[in-house]
């Protein structure tokens, strides 16, 4: 387990280690050793053992004084040097061929500001995201991430993008971290380093480059936690040699001032919890370099009226539209507690008023005891059982107060009613049968080939390929109570029976079925058939036997068809729906047609799903079909 966790955590926070806003990619390259212009950044290439920025000692082949240069190392007020690069240019053509070493250095020193304003931005949105989410809130990874929609409106070039497409990460990578949103995120730290390094090829030319430095901490909250991560994101210009070849890596198109930038991200300390990933996180990120034509228009010198706007699109496009999609959430659930409420009270009222028309008690359980006492006790009411709309009012009014009791009546009277139904060894086709049970007849249990259940592709192959005939044979139908503690587990605070709800009441007996009858295959199946090993044909006796209950197991409910654990009383349509479990038996003495009966799994087959799922009946019924027959 131990393994198993620590590789999904390699695999997670190498890709989250940007952490939607600053995700630590797992890069692709845009550069090599290869390229004239690459530039090699090192975890330490800013700074020196001792903490102090390292300008090297400059010779007489130095393009820059070192006068100049000993300036910049000391000049590390962002604000004040980018105030001096604007009010260089402010009267000015701002014209990369008349910058000078300074005006580049003190033009990189808006990233500060810049940057800083915008992650500052971040955790202000967030936090209104998240405030729109108090309303009603969803799950974490259907929040919307404001890094990456942020950075989905800025122009091409601005820079750094703090999201995963941003950072260059795999989007299957970075969708590991879906489940994560900004929590806080804090640029702690900037600096500006002037570096100097030999030509790899002239022994004695000199070639420098500016190195810029971000010093990120964030932490992130989501279904897995909360992490904490510190990072750099090293960026460097191209090498020159020269004031010429700095002010030659400058571009102006227009108004837009660009210019080309190397950079990678390193890790120095990821935490989950009490776990210290760092180690995980840096192996992961390797030193991978990308490269990016960064326009420092939109990134540093218009910045603010570039994340204004940027501002102003998310908070349109994005923000006011979740906003907009929780408030209405929270109004349609207040509208359906409000109607839930409404329904309860009403119910509520309903239960009250019934509860109060049992004046006695005990006449009422009585009532409850056989069908002849349920219909006097209903008559001198004013209730003619007969007629099944009053049958169910009164059974719902039996069992606000008695439902234990009327459970009991009900399950007899579905065992006397099927006894009933069939004591002539066929259907009844009374005009009681057909009040009670419809034109159709009685549906569970049937009879005859009907009645066996089997899956529709075997129950169409043996109507298609043969013929069989069964007929019950003379006084040989039973019905067997086989429990005596009949009982509903009914929770009245839950709405009585829930929607899935397993073993929901307790009562069990059995219909036995002999039959007399046989099949016989068409010649020419009969012949395939044969070859096979299946007996053509068959004739004798049958036993079916079904045995009723309520064990609902949980490995039923869970089919994605199961009809749902019934007992509800259906005012529209005059019925009590009932779900049963059923477990059907079949045996021949035929030992080789008793074989194919166990190959196709009918010899114990239990109703689960499919066209053997559990059968829902309506349970007053046949309670009605036994007032009819004792009325008539």
């Amino acid at each position: 387990m131990r393994f198993r966790y620590k590789a999904f955590l390699l695999t997670l926070f190498a890709s989250t280690t940007t952490l939607t806003g600053f995700i630590i990619p797992t890069l692709s390259q845009h550069g090599s050793s290869t390229d004239p212009s690459f530039v090699a950044l090192r975890n330490n290439s800013s700074l020196s053992c001792d903490g102090k920025s390292r300008l090297l000692e400059f010779g007489n082949d130095l393009g820059f004084s070192k006068e100049e240069t000993d300036v910049l190392a000391k000049q590390k007020n962002w604000e004040q040097n980018y105030t001096n690069f604007k009010k260089q240019f402010e009267h000015k053509l701002l014209d990369p061929k008349s910058f000078s070493l300074t005006d580049v250095y003190n033009l990189f020193s808006g990233f500060q500001q810049s940057v800083a304003d915008t992650v500052k931005l971040m955790n202000e949105l967030q936090t209104q995201v998240n405030k729109a989410n108090d309303i009603y809130p969803v799950e974490s990874f259907q929040v919307p991430k404001v890094p990456q929609k942020l950075f989905g409106f800025v122009d091409q070039g601005f820079f750094p993008k703090l999201n995963p497409k941003g950072l260059n990460i795999a989007d299957n990578v970075a969708s590991l971290f879906e489940k994560y949103s900004l929590k806080q995120a804090t640029l702690k730290d900037f600096d500006i380093v002037l570096e100097k390094k030999n030509d790899i090829v002239l022994e004695h030319k000199v070639r420098y480059n500016f190195a810029l430095q971000f010093h990120f901490e964030t932490t992130y909250i989501g279904s897995g936690g909360e992490i904490n991560l510190q990072f750099a994101l090293q960026a460097s210009t191209t090498n020159f040699s020269s004031l010429e070849e700095l002010q030659a890596s400058f571009s102006k198109v227009g108004n837009n001032l660009t210019a080309q930038l190397f950079w990678k991200p390193v890790v120095n300390k990821l935490t989950s919890g009490e776990n210290d990933l760092t180690h995980i996180a840096q192996t992961a990120v390797g030193e991978s370099l990308f490269d990016s034509r960064v326009d420092l228009t939109s990134s540093i010198i218009n910045n603010e009226a570039a994340i204004k706007t940027t501002q102003q699109q998310f908070e349109t496009e994005v923000l006011a539209l979740f906003k907009a999609e929780r408030e209405k959430a929270l109004a349609e659930y207040k509208a359906e507690q409000e109607r839930i409420a409404k329904e309860l009270e009403e119910q509520r009222k309903e239960l009250e008023r019934l509860k109060k028309e049992q004046q006695n008690k005990q006449e009422l359980v009585e009532s409850l005891y056989n069908v002849a006492n349920f219909v006097s006790y209903w008559e001198k009411r004013g209730k003619d059982v007969t007629d099944k709309k009053q049958l169910i009012q009164a059974l719902k009014s039996a069992f606000a107060t008695n439902w234990n009791e009327v459970f009991q009546l009900l399950t007899a009277g579905m065992r006397e009613g099927i006894k009933e139904y069939y004591k002539h060894n066929k259907p009844d086709q009374s005009a009681n049968a057909k009040k009670a049970f419809g034109q159709n007849g009685l549906a569970f249990p049937r009879t005859g080939f009907d009645g066996i259940y089997m899956s529709d592709w075997l129950r169409g192959e043996l109507r298609n390929k043969g013929n069989i005939n069964l007929h019950l044979k003379q006084n040989e139908t039973t019905v067997k109570k086989i429990r005596d503690d009949i009982s509903i587990e009914w929770n009245e605070s839950k709405g009585g029976i829930e929607f899935h709800q397993t073993y929901p009441y307790w009562f069990e007996f059995e219909v036995n079925f002999k039959y007399i009858g046989g099949y016989s295959l068409n010649w020419w199946d009969a012949i395939w058939a044969k070859v096979a090993g299946i007996p053509g044909s068959w004739k004798g006796e049958m036993n079916l036997k079904l045995v009723i209950d309520g064990e609902i197991h949980k490995w039923m409910v869970t089919k994605p068809d199961y009809p749902r654990t019934f007992f509800q009383f259906d005012d529209q349509f005059d019925k009590l729906w009932f779900t049963l479990h059923v477990s059907q038996e079949i045996s021949v003495r035929d030992e080789s047609f008793m074989n194919l009966l166990k190959k196709q799994g009918l010899d114990k087959l239990d109703l689960r799903t499919g066209s053997t799922k559990p059968p829902v009946v309506d349970l007053a019924s046949y309670l009605h079909y036994l007032i009819l027959a004792d009325k008539s």
